[in-house]
């Protein structure tokens, strides 16, 4: 992905983010909200975006493009990255 619109789409997910958060939505995630167990990644929250996923993932040990993870949430398998 091109790094503006990788930047731009970041931006703006943010401003979405702080708006909800000043209308009183919880916007809050818990600490755990993403765990990994060898090529699976639970997340607790669909409330987070793919690139918090991918940060998270990758501060968790996670080896994002050179393993491929199954993301699943409530049991339910969600994606492929």
């Amino acid at each position: 992905m091109d790094a503006d619109i990788k930047h731009m789409l970041t931006r703006m997910e943010s401003r979405i983010v702080r708006g909800f958060s000043e209308l009183g939505v919880d916007v809050k995630a818990d600490d755990n909200w993403l765990t990994i167990d060898g090529g699976n990644i639970y997340i607790t929250t669909l409330t987070r975006s793919l690139q918090s996923l991918l940060d998270e993932a990758d501060k968790k040990g996670a080896r994002i493009g050179l393993i491929q993870y199954n993301v699943f949430y409530e049991d339910g398998w969600v994606a492929q990255i």
